[in-house]
């Protein structure tokens, strides 16, 4: 008898996922997309979003333009003193 491999011990739903998340950090949505619909999965939209917001400030401060970096942290900055009701002036 073989004796299992250490993958074998993992959720197959959850390791999809670890993967899925693992593109998405990566940049690589349209992959992303056709794992997600090739393993059955939905994909977390409202993350996809985050991590292409990310990945697009990325890219921005790759070419020298700030511009939406800083809009970023001007909404996280009223997004935080709105959930808190504490007035933040840094991150």
């Amino acid at each position: 008898m073989k004796p299992d491999k250490w993958w074998n011990n993992f959720d197959k739903k959850e390791l999809n996922q670890v993967v899925l998340y693992e593109m998405y950090r990566q940049g690589r949505f349209e992959v992303a997309k056709t794992f997600a619909l090739e393993m059955g999965m939905e994909e977390p939209l409202q993350d996809v979003q985050k991590f292409k917001q990310m990945w697009k400030m990325l890219d921005s401060l790759d070419r020298f333009n700030i511009l939406p970096a800083l809009q970023f942290f001007i909404y996280l900055l009223f997004f935080l003193n709105k959930k808190k009701k504490k007035k933040y002036t840094h991150i």
